[in-house]
């Protein structure tokens, strides 16, 4: 049984009779959507990026690549 909110909720069962007899339903493949991965991060006023990469990529040059874009958001002020 699903219950309401499952994430199995609305994807399609079959049906198959072992050769013992025996009948297994079974959920068809659930295949997930591709998700872009990304993080917000909230600055405080002694970070620096290369301590940033290190954190999450474990690499301190990793935002450092020359050629590398950084996305910088519009001033809203």
């Amino acid at each position: 049984m699903i219950f309401k909110g499952s994430r199995y909720q609305g994807v399609n069962v079959y049906t198959v009779t072992r050769s013992g007899g025996q009948t297994v339903t079974a959920f068809c493949i659930r295949f997930i959507p591709p998700t872009p991965a990304g993080f917000f991060h909230t600055f405080s006023g002694d970070q620096r990026l290369d301590l940033i990469a290190n954190q999450y990529y474990f690499n301190p040059e990793k935002l450092l690549e020359p050629g590398r874009q950084l996305l910088i958001p519009p001033d809203r002020t």
